[in-house]
């Protein structure tokens, strides 16, 4: 039988894939994500999963947009292209 992502840490059960989805709903890249829960579990260790997990995951919204900010600064070609497609797919 296949393993399971999810742990037994302090009571909870933790699941990082529940994680990830909630914030693919918000359109977040991988990559994004990805940043952001290793910069939250190197701030609040392995039981921070607690804290996010609690907070309905709106330390790690906070981060991925955070992040996602930085990203689209940094490339302002790749925000106006997005934003073009998403006109676009909006209109049509």
């Amino acid at each position: 039988m296949p393993s399971s992502n999810k742990q037994k840490k302090s009571g909870l059960m933790r699941d990082d894939d529940t994680a990830r989805d909630a914030m693919r709903m918000y359109g977040f890249d991988e990559l994004v994500i990805d940043e952001s829960i290793k910069a939250l579990l190197e701030i609040y260790g392995e039981d921070g999963w607690i804290l996010i997990e609690e907070g309905r995951y709106d330390v790690l919204l906070t981060n991925c947009l955070e992040k996602q900010q930085i990203k689209e600064n940094e490339n302002p070609e790749k925000l106006r292209a997005d934003y073009a497609i998403y006109v676009f797919c909006s209109w049509y």
